[in-house]
């Protein structure tokens, strides 16, 4: 653990009442809250005072409307909390750069140190301008300088931890979705704080992550700069429960990794792999829609990846990274788990990199394939790599009664379009098998349809766990079991958005 950095929890109720015994709960996570002053309904002096009493160590902060504050505030109104705060030696302030109390508040800081801030809601600048704000901050000697912006890209993050580099009193990371990363990496970069909601309706700012899922599933407080990081490369990652399967196996055995949704847009791919490069991140699993697309980045690509046409696993050897893939050992354990493919007839719904894997593992099989996808060219095309068939989708629900397996390979059904199935009830009869390989939900619509209807089902963590287990091996060199991995899954998968 870094003795230099703390998870602080803002306290953002609007009545002291609430306040107290949201300060009680967060007093088991962390020894720093931050009151949020201008999230309080009539907040004065004397509540100020009570509310400190009750805190071990806190930051008073009090933003206007324009700086993220909930209530407005006048500037006499803030010097007034402020000045107080210093009085009753809280252990901070908190106020930003430009405000016009911070030249009379700052040389009031004696026992109370001074957090200086400034905070970008709308995008991250450019390197240059946030070094060039942190040295007119830290011209001034507050004991902290927080820089804050807002990531449009999950490459704003490599910014800030750019920034992070050799500076001791910086806390820095970002807001939004696409800034999670420098919010759980905070320590290992070198940030003196980072923030986390109490609950995750108990937030003081876009992109803050739970307190929960930030010591239990992130473990943040034991990560440090030598923390290996791995994480799920996806256009949606933050809906992979891999975290799941990987953090806590790396608990148990005592590895200093940690597993990260990077959620990459296909137009940030190519900048994200070269911040992967240079920031030394150890690996990472590949999911929609960068299976194939990733390739061309790649500097080698393993004979199972390149004959499936499809990378699902990076790893990093020293700034050369390798693609792997480990769907088609995946799938076709999750089959074999649960059904004789002998002579099967086999109906595959897609044309996506995991399509392409599960179709390789079938190639050898004593199966009849048929491969179905909207855009009927790209069934076609990819039944005849395989010299397998190939379906029209208007022709659906008669190929599924001429089928005993039918595999969904395509994301329809996913988080948040849970409702979603791509072939509906039509056709389904007691005695099939139907495998969807989405696992969040682990119930999509599909594999509810089917268990109506009869069916045998094969629900998507089954794939997930053992195409894992190869990727958990390759990274860390240690084996694990289905079981093993699988407890902490289904443990803890509840926690999932």
């Amino acid at each position: 653990m870094n003795p230099d950095f703390t998870i602080c929890i803002p306290i953002v109720a609007a009545t002291l009442e609430e306040a107290i015994r949201d300060i009680e709960k967060a007093r088991t996570y962390t020894d720093l809250v931050e009151l949020r002053l201008d999230h309080f309904d009539n907040i004065n002096p004397g509540k100020l005072q009570t509310l400190l009493a009750h805190c071990k160590r806190a930051i008073v902060t009090c933003r206007s409307p324009q700086q993220g504050g909930k209530i407005a505030i006048s500037d006499e109104k803030q010097f007034q909390l402020l000045t107080a705060a210093i009085d009753l030696k809280a252990a901070y302030i908190d106020i930003e750069y430009n405000s016009k109390n911070l030249p009379a508040l700052l040389p009031r800081c004696k026992k109370t140190r001074a957090i200086v801030s400034y905070h970008n809601f709308e995008q991250t600048p450019s390197l240059n301008e946030l070094q060039t704000i942190y040295k007119t901050i830290d011209s001034q000697r507050p004991q902290l300088v927080k820089i804050v912006t807002r990531a449009n890209s999950i490459n704003d993050c490599f910014t800030i931890f750019e920034l992070l580099r050799w500076k001791k009193n910086l806390v820095a990371f970002c807001m939004g979705l696409n800034g999670e990363i420098s919010r759980i990496l905070a320590p290992k970069y070198g940030s003196r704080l980072t923030f986390a909601g109490l609950t995750d309706d108990k937030t003081s700012a876009p992109g803050q992550i739970d307190i929960h899922q930030m010591q239990t599933v992130y473990r943040v407080p034991k990560i440090n700069a030598d923390t290996k990081c791995i994480g799920v490369i996806g256009e949606y990652a933050e809906h992979s429960r891999s975290k799941y399967l990987h953090n806590p196996l790396f608990e148990l055995h005592k590895l200093n990794y940690v597993f990260l949704p990077f959620r990459v847009a296909a137009s940030e791919l190519a900048e994200f792999l070269q911040n992967f490069r240079k920031f030394d991140f150890w690996g990472a699993a590949v999911t929609i829609p960068h299976k194939i697309a990733i390739m061309p980045y790649l500097d080698d690509i393993d004979e199972t990846a390149h004959s499936i046409g499809a990378v699902n696993t990076v790893l990093n050897f020293n700034g050369q990274l390798m693609g792997c893939n480990t769907d088609r050992t995946g799938a076709m354990h999750a089959l074999k788990q649960h059904c004789n493919l002998d002579g099967t007839r086999i109906l595959v719904l897609g044309a996506g990199g995991a399509t392409r894997a599960i179709l390789y593992g079938l190639k050898n099989e004593d199966v009849r394939v048929t491969v179905v996808n909207r855009t009927e060219a790209k069934a076609r095309e990819l039944a005849g790599e395989y010299a397998f068939d190939w379906g029209n989708s208007a022709d659906l629900a008669r190929l599924i009664r001429e089928h005993d397996i039918i595999i969904n390979t395509t994301s329809v059904g996913m988080h948040p379009f849970v409702d979603d199935s791509p072939i509906g009830a039509s056709g389904l009869e007691p005695g099939k098998v139907v495998m969807d390989i989405v696992y969040n939900p682990m119930q999509t619509r599909l594999i509810r349809d089917a268990e109506t209807a009869g069916c045998h089902t094969i629900t998507g963590e089954n794939m997930l766990i053992y195409q894992a287990i190869q990727q958990y091996i390759l990274w860390t060199g240690r084996e694990v079991d289905f079981h093993e991995m699988g407890d902490f899954f289904y443990a803890q998968a509840k926690y999932s958005p």
